[in-house]
Order: C-alpha cells, then structure tokens, then sequence
C-alpha cells in the first residue's frame, strides 16, 4: 500500500469560468478531430499532439488538430457568453475524456477553466477529471482556412466512403489519389 503524503496535493479553484455542454456533442466532436493529432510527442511537437479548445468571442467552440499535413476542425455554437480561455488538451488528456464520456450517465458536462487547468464535472457520475493544459501555443489555423472555394462537391457520405474504400484498394502504396471531377456529372471519375 501507498502513503498518501506520496501524492501530489490536488489543488483546484472552481470559481473560474465555467460552461455547460451537451455529453453528446462533446463526444461527437472528440471523435471528428482526433484522427488528425499529431502521435509524436517530442517537446517540440507538443502544440500538435494536442486538441486545441477555441472558445471564441462570438459564441462558437472549435476544436481543432492537426498533424502538420492537415487538420480537423469540428465546430458547434454554444451561444454562451461566458466562454472559457482558449487552451490545448494532450492527446492522453483527450483519450481519457472521450473514454470516460461513453460510460457516463451525466448529459451536460460542466467545464471550469482556472488557470493552467480545466475541470469536466460530470455530476451524474459523481466524478471530477481536471486536466493540466498544455503550455504552448498553437498556430493559427483561421488563417490558413480559404475564406472561399473555387470548386465545391455536394455528395452523400456513404457513396462517397464506398468510393474511397475502392480507390484505396487499387492504389496500394500510393500517397495520394488524383481525382477528376466534371461538370454535369452526377458521380465522380477517379
């Protein structure tokens, strides 16, 4: 058995900016954007192996990673006026959040931000998961986002998946697939 007095003392002020949000959207959200994290998690790739939580001035949530190739970008409208900080999550923080948020019973997870840390309060569950941010800073993914389109593709996901399940069959190894896309048509040529 351990001694107690081993452990670091817990300290958390729960008097910071708090916000309640929908378990399902959460978890939703986790699941669309952390495909795209980046798995290094050297010192000097930590602002990437992490989920980046945007609470912006205009009532928005927007989690964001990237891998340094592409990034994920989930965004939902909390129409709060009381937004938290933004801040980053590691991976493992993230991973053991969304593990926790498919087991719980509690439907609006309360996320209270102070300081350098971040409390999910799922009251149902009777359970407290307070995280440390990660202190770095993540680049500027709003303006690497084209503000608008030349060509745009309206399709439905399952036919599209099915497509992209074939497309990567037949070309084995190959980093990426060229696709043509036509005018008029109602499927796409790869």
């Amino acid at each position: 058995m351990m001694d107690p007095e081993e452990f670091p003392a817990l300290t958390f002020d729960v008097s910071g900016n708090a916000i309640l949000l929908d378990k399902n959207i959460i978890s939703t959200m986790i699941d669309k954007v952390l495909f795209c994290v980046l798995k290094d998690s050297s010192p000097l790739s930590r602002n990437l192996n992490s989920v980046y939580w945007d609470f912006r001035r205009s009532g928005f949530l927007n989690l964001v990673t990237s891998d340094s190739f592409r990034l994920a970008l989930s965004e939902i409208e909390v129409g709060e006026e009381n937004l938290l900080s933004p801040f980053l999550l590691s991976l493992r923080s993230m991973e053991e959040l969304r593990l926790i948020l498919s087991s719980s019973k509690t439907e609006k997870i309360e996320i209270i931000q102070s300081g350098s840390q971040v409390l999910f309060n799922f009251e149902d569950d009777d359970l407290q998961l307070i995280f440390n941010t990660v202190e770095a800073e993540f680049p500027d993914y709003l303006s690497i986002i084209p503000q608008s389109f030349i060509t745009k593709i309206k399709a439905r996901t399952s036919d599209f998946l099915y497509i992209m399940k074939r497309m990567s069959i037949v070309s084995g190894k190959e980093e990426y697939t060229l696709m043509n896309i036509k005018d008029g048509l109602n499927h796409l040529l790869f």
